[in-house]
């Protein structure tokens, strides 16, 4: 698998927005809704927040990534890929790459409670659920996962 992330560059705004609301909308609009205006504000401050980086396979995009170190742990804020590459092994390809930027860190995420199939992902690849909210489960990976 030649996964490869690249750093995000302004010219690939649209591909990510667009990667984004494909794969995130109906989970959104399920919880709260979606509103255009706020998710284009919020969008734009995930980009100023976090590494962002484009996940490619050879030269395909193929969806993107979102994170930050902190002394504890790496906040995986956001791993969206393009819904014809899910199921078939990318992610955890994504998640070992992630991992490795870091080695020593625990990975922490919060997935949607609606999302089943990213929970029974997460899970399947050695996270535990270690909070949970109405809207929300976070989950950990320690590091020798």
């Amino acid at each position: 698998m030649d996964l490869e992330f690249h750093p995000y560059e302004e010219a690939n705004r649209d591909y990510i927005f667009k990667s984004y609301s494909v794969v995130m909308k109906a989970h959104i609009e399920r919880i709260w809704g979606w509103e255009q205006a706020w998710q284009e504000a919020n969008f734009a401050q995930s980009l100023e927040k976090y590494l962002t980086f484009i996940v490619c396979l050879g030269n395909q995009k193929i969806g993107y990534i979102q994170y930050e170190h902190t002394s504890e742990f790496t906040f995986l804020s956001m791993i969206v890929l393009d819904q014809k590459y899910q199921s078939k092994g990318y992610g955890v390809g994504v998640l070992r790459k992630i991992q490795a930027t870091k080695p020593e860190l625990p990975i922490k995420l919060r997935c949607f409670r609606v999302n089943e199939s990213a929970y029974e992902f997460y899970i399947k690849n050695g996270f535990r659920e270690i909070a949970s909210d109405n809207e929300f489960q976070t989950l950990l990976r320690d590091n020798d996962a």
